[in-house]
């Protein structure tokens, strides 16, 4: 499930970049456990990316990073930023 919705927070965000001629360095995940504790993962590039798969490629690794809980209550925030440094897009997701 949570892999799903990334995919398709993908497609709306590579939606906005090409609408909005954006590029982006970072990819990251942000995850609030129920107890409001947070983790981050993220992978920059050296140049500027604007590509569908500069994005795929690095999900399931960021993900993996994650030690996750079969826990029905978490939520998992997702965010991609932009060579501005605001954020183009987050989701919230329950895990």
């Amino acid at each position: 499930m949570i892999k799903q919705s990334l995919y398709e927070l993908i497609d709306e965000l590579i939606e906005r970049i090409k609408n909005n001629k954006y590029q982006f360095r970072t990819v990251g995940i942000k995850l609030v456990r129920t107890d409001f504790s947070i983790e981050t993962r993220g992978k920059s590039y050296t140049n500027y990316q604007s590509e569908r798969k500069s994005i795929e490629s690095v999900i399931e690794e960021l993900l993996n990073k994650f030690i996750l809980e079969d826990n029905t209550s978490s939520t998992t925030t997702t965010t991609t930023t932009t060579n501005s440094k605001k954020t183009i897009a987050k989701k919230i997701l329950r895990i």
